[in-house]
């Protein structure tokens, strides 16, 4: 079921569907995955928590001895628990917790492209 796509409706619909605990059903299954080493997650953070299709992703795909690098944008509360439950969900995975969190008032910022690319270049240096 599409997310509605006006920023009003969609965070009523985030909020209902949090409450709800609704996981939902994902459209496709990634089938390749054994063939990445380092699997970026990006999410905004919704009410204090991932998107409930993250769960999805997060329960329906089994990332052991992969390496997860998280990366979100967010209204104030930077990762909230997000990284907890991806460590939960995925306890066998190596999880970096020097994610990006941008604030969703940074996003256009000039400066944000930099953040971006330093951050990069930061993973690259810790992989060597």
């Amino acid at each position: 079921i599409p997310y509605p796509t006006q920023h009003e409706p969609l965070l009523r619909y985030a909020e209902q569907e949090l409450r709800d605990n609704r996981h939902p059903e994902l459209k496709a299954k990634i089938d390749n995955l054994a063939d990445y080493d380092r699997i970026f997650i990006g999410y905004p953070i919704w009410w204090y928590k991932m998107p409930m299709p993250v769960y999805s992703f997060l329960q329906q795909h089994d990332l052991s001895g992969k390496t997860l690098i998280p990366f979100t944008s967010h209204g104030g509360s930077r990762f909230s628990d997000s990284l907890r439950e991806i460590k939960r969900l995925q306890p066998d995975a190596q999880l970096i917790t020097q994610g990006l969190a941008i604030a969703r008032d940074d996003v256009t910022d000039d400066s944000t492209v930099t953040r971006v690319s330093d951050w990069l270049n930061q993973l690259a240096n810790m992989q060597q």
